[in-house]
């Protein structure tokens, strides 16, 4: 009943907008009912596997080299299955482009590639472009984001994916040991909580 509720929702926005496989501007009237869009997905998959939600961040594509490469795109292919544990899932919803040598990125999950041709949104006033079709939904573990430019030499683009990472709950239990005379001691432990359903890559688009 979701999933029917999500297609007609994005339906309406088509009928309405014409929005199509295309990156639109933050002028557009539809552009914050799509990034609305895309925080329900990501809230709904994480009310399903008890996760949470985080922007994507640097550390997330690239792993404990995150905070000294920073909010840029590495040209080339990117593998967020090195870096981020298993049964998490990336919400894309649109880009940050601030590089005219960036001109396409392809998003894929193994069974089907999305191509964005993203150099126009280096021309929109605030540089950002929310994609029509709706977020697009990777599982982690089998995503590939390749990021293309014009500049040969370049090997990372001013650039940056604007989504949502739904990873596993870290949770503190306490459990209590006993240790002879010493009486009762407590230790902690740390356990990650995760759906024991799997989900598969979808799109709302």
């Amino acid at each position: 009943m979701r999933k029917l509720e999500r297609l007609l929702e994005l339906r309406e926005l088509r009928e309405k907008a014409l929005i199509g496989p295309q990156l639109i501007s933050p002028l557009s009237p539809y552009f914050h009912e799509i990034i609305k869009i895309a925080w329900n997905r990501a809230k709904e998959l994480a009310n399903r596997s008890g996760g949470l939600i985080e922007s994507i961040k640097p550390d997330h594509l690239y792993g404990d080299e995150g905070p000294s490469i920073g909010y840029v795109l590495k040209v080339g292919e990117l593998y967020p299955g090195n870096t981020l544990p298993e049964k998490v899932y990336l919400v894309i919803y649109g880009i940050y482009n601030n590089d005219d040598t960036l001109d396409y990125i392809q998003l894929s999950d193994g069974y089907r590639t999305i191509e964005w041709f993203v150099q126009p949104v280096y021309y929109y006033t605030e540089k950002i472009g929310v994609w029509g079709e709706g977020p697009i939904i990777l599982r982690a573990s089998s995503a590939k984001i390749y990021v293309h430019s014009l500049d040969s030499n370049k090997d990372r683009v001013n650039a940056w994916l604007l989504g949502y990472v739904i990873k596993p709950r870290e949770t503190q239990i306490t459990q209590t040991t006993q240790t002879g005379r010493r009486g009762r001691r407590s230790r902690t432990r740390t356990e990650k909580v995760t759906s024991e359903s799997e989900e598969t890559s979808e799109s709302t688009g």
